[in-house]
């Protein structure tokens, strides 16, 4: 992504994990926008670095990526954990953490409940 204001924000390169999701939380921030939301994304610029996340999805798979761990949520309650390349888009299978796949189904199924129940624009 690239955030263009030369009179407003200074030139730098930012190396963290963000996703699409991060695009309007780092924008309100960057305006110092004092805001309430149901957004999952996260203002990139000033998330500490140890509740930085990534939601990314494909045809079939649902994936969160959080410390380095990537689960992989596949359809009939699939579920798969990897340590992602980020550098060579390589993944190795690790062991599956319980609490990490848990907190990337919760999240998922709280967005499917506010969307399903009409609660996601109140």
């Amino acid at each position: 992504m690239i955030i263009f204001s030369p009179a407003n924000i200074s030139p730098a390169k930012v190396n963290e994990l963000t996703a699409q999701i991060d695009i309007a939380p780092t924008i309100f921030g960057l305006l110092n926008f004092n805001y309430k939301s149901k957004f999952f994304g996260q203002d990139a610029l000033n998330t500490p670095p140890e509740k930085r996340r990534a939601y990314i999805s494909t045809y079939e798979g649902l994936g969160y990526i959080k410390n380095g761990k990537l689960i992989i949520q596949s359809p009939v309650k699939k579920i798969n954990q990897f340590t992602p390349d980020f550098i060579t888009g390589s993944a190795e299978h690790s062991k599956l953490n319980d609490t990490l796949a848990n907190e990337a189904t919760s999240f998922y199924q709280a967005a499917s409940w506010l969307i399903k129940n009409h609660r996601y624009n109140k």
